[in-house]
């Protein structure tokens, strides 16, 4: 291997990393355990079976605008989970707001009560450590 080919594969390893679109299709495209294993660490729920996902699973309404959705989970009581893979946490607050409330939107069929609504989440997973970040993070919950 010529030292020039080293260089260009050395440059594409530090670019690897578990927040690359890469990566999260390599692990939970077919892969449930993994997928389950992710949400239950997540939401710390130990008994959360994963039903349905998908990885970019695009989510609106007609005529309007439609999000991607990095990894999309329904668990076994039709809970609703997004998990957002992210390298910065730019904006990270108003689009955490922006993907709750179109699961909760989509969540009801005309004319069902607000309390057939399940759990929705959206978890954003980044480099940067939400603990020791500068700015606010907004904290949403709807159960």
């Amino acid at each position: 291997m010529t030292n020039s080919t080293n260089i260009q594969y050395l440059s594409m390893l530090e670019r690897f990393t578990l927040f690359s679109d890469f990566f999260m299709h390599a692990v939970f495209s077919r892969n449930r355990k993994a997928v389950q294993l992710l949400a239950r660490i997540v939401t710390g729920k130990k008994d959360l079976i994963v039903v349905e996902w998908g990885l970019e699973v695009k989510k609106g309404f007609p005529f309007f605008r439609n999000d991607r959705y990095d990894l999309f989970i329904i668990d076994q009581y039709g809970n609703v989970y997004n998990i957002e893979i992210e390298n910065t946490l730019q904006s990270i607050g108003k689009r955490a707001f922006h993907n709750l409330s179109v699961l909760v939107a989509q969540g009801l069929k005309p004319g069902q009560k607000h309390k057939k609504l399940q759990e929705n989440w959206v978890v954003f997973l980044t480099k940067e450590r939400l603990s020791q970040a500068k700015r606010a993070v907004l904290q949403l919950s709807v159960a």
